[in-house]
């Protein structure tokens, strides 16, 4: 082979190399924009699927609590009834007793 020869060869093959580094080097750019796009996707699903979990668990404790809260508005309300009941027939026993009291004290000074 002469030398004209040889330098075509390196020449085709420093082009061919050049080539390749510059596919290689796109392939590359490519796989890591590819990997950025993935990995911002999967990123917001996790978001969303967090979203999703919290909201649940927050309406799962806002029914406890509107259950909690109902039950206790109802026992109050219970207790507030029976408390009212109670002074009911106190009235009627303070009533008599103060006039007794008023009617014994006009007596005494009589």
């Amino acid at each position: 082979m002469s030398r004209t020869d040889i330098l075509i060869t390196i020449k085709e093959a420093e082009e061919e190399a050049r080539a390749i580094s510059e596919k290689a080097l796109s392939d590359s750019r490519s796989a890591v924009a590819s990997s950025r796009r993935d990995a911002v996707s999967k990123i917001q699903e996790a978001e969303a699927q967090l979203r999703r979990e919290y909201d649940d668990a927050l309406a799962k404790a806002s029914e406890t609590l509107n259950a909690e809260t109902a039950k206790l508005l109802s026992f109050g309300e219970e207790k507030a009834d029976a408390m009212e009941k109670a002074a009911g027939d106190r009235i009627a026993k303070v009533k008599d007793f103060l006039k007794k009291e008023f009617e014994r004290t006009i007596d005494a000074t009589s």
